[in-house]
């Protein structure tokens, strides 16, 4: 495992972070509170606590200063993931797999007729040969009331994880062992057994 002290934005770039009373929500983007999970006395949680101004790289260039071949990213940037990613093109060469957050909802506040990140970022991984593999969504969204049965179904999908691979005619064409079972590998990962026997009794 190596550790990288970089910020990634898209483009190279000096950005401000909003360090949140919730960190795990902190972003360069101020947080509508649209979802119940902030309102009433959870309201606090996306309260800007302090500001911290970091040194960032776009994604591309990241990989090319550090010499990297990306073959999957997870990326969960609260908000930029559209921008990132939209940005980015080398990365696209040599990736098989990618998991990202997506919103389905104006969680930034970027404009009134904001349908979320789900629609620009499918359309980029559509334009790279990727398919959408699945949503990590169980039927429980953001839930707006407490008397909830919590194995029930309930709320609003405002957010989940998303993943894609790269479509099946690339994947069969590739003349790489190795990639082919880091691609069966990460397919199990994320519950898509099906697809990764299938892979492996056709390659």
């Amino acid at each position: 495992i190596k550790v990288f002290k970089d910020g990634i934005a898209e483009k190279d770039k000096n950005m401000t972070l909003n360090i949140f009373e919730n960190p795990a929500m902190s972003s360069s983007l101020n947080r509508k509170n649209i979802s119940p999970l902030f309102w009433g006395e959870r309201k606090s949680q996306i309260r800007v606590k302090k500001k911290v101004y970091i040194k960032c790289k776009s994604l591309d260039n990241f990989i090319l200063s550090k010499k990297l071949q990306v073959d999957f990213l997870k990326i969960d940037v609260e908000g930029l993931e559209t921008k990132i990613l939209e940005s980015s093109n080398k990365i696209f060469k040599t990736m098989l797999g990618i998991r990202s957050e997506v919103s389905f909802a104006d969680i930034f506040g970027k404009n009134k007729n904001d349908p979320g990140s789900f629609v620009d970022l499918h359309k980029k991984m559509i334009e790279n040969n990727f398919t959408l593999l699945n949503l990590d969504y169980d039927g429980k969204g953001d839930y707006f009331s407490e008397l909830l049965i919590s194995n029930s179904r309930y709320g609003v999908l405002q957010n989940t994880d998303a993943v894609w691979i790269k479509n099946l005619p690339f994947i069969f064409r590739l003349n790489d062992e190795v990639k082919l079972f880091k691609i069966v590998s990460f397919l199990i990962l994320n519950n898509a057994y099906d697809l990764a026997i299938f892979i492996l009794n056709k390659s």
